[in-house]
């Protein structure tokens, strides 16, 4: 009886989940480079879903790429690991990863069309 309660209280005392889960149709995992093509100004993974009424894909969020970043092959698609400006850890799995490089920022154009507070957002992000 007292391992029953102890079992309980451990596990009802366990700290909430510390790795936020997503789910977003397709990642793009984009380099942005000054106006000359040469100079990289910045890496960012942005995280899109399709809107299969309008016919387009659309922003569910962005992150810039640093040390914390990490991706994985999982069956079916990738994992993404990052963490957030707070701190705290995010895994999103795709079955569709893209690789960009452009000189100018296609999540900041995505806002022309979808402005930020109306996106999705990521879970435990927004």
């Amino acid at each position: 009886m007292i391992t029953v309660a102890l079992t309980i209280l451990a596990f009802v005392s366990a700290p909430i989940r510390s790795v936020q889960r997503d789910f977003v149709d397709r990642v793009e995992d984009n380099t942005m480079y000054e106006r000359d093509g040469q100079t990289e100004s910045f890496r960012q993974l942005i995280f899109w879903n399709w809107k299969a009424r309008e016919g387009r894909w659309e922003v569910v969020a962005w992150c810039k790429v640093d040390k914390h970043t990490h991706s994985w092959p999982v069956v079916g698609g990738r994992l993404f690991q990052f963490r957030s400006r707070s701190g705290r850890r995010h895994e999103v799995f795709t079955g569709q990863v893209i690789t960009t490089r452009t000189n100018y920022d296609p999540e900041i154009r995505d806002r022309d069309i979808t402005p930020q507070k109306m996106r999705r957002g990521l879970w435990g992000l927004k």
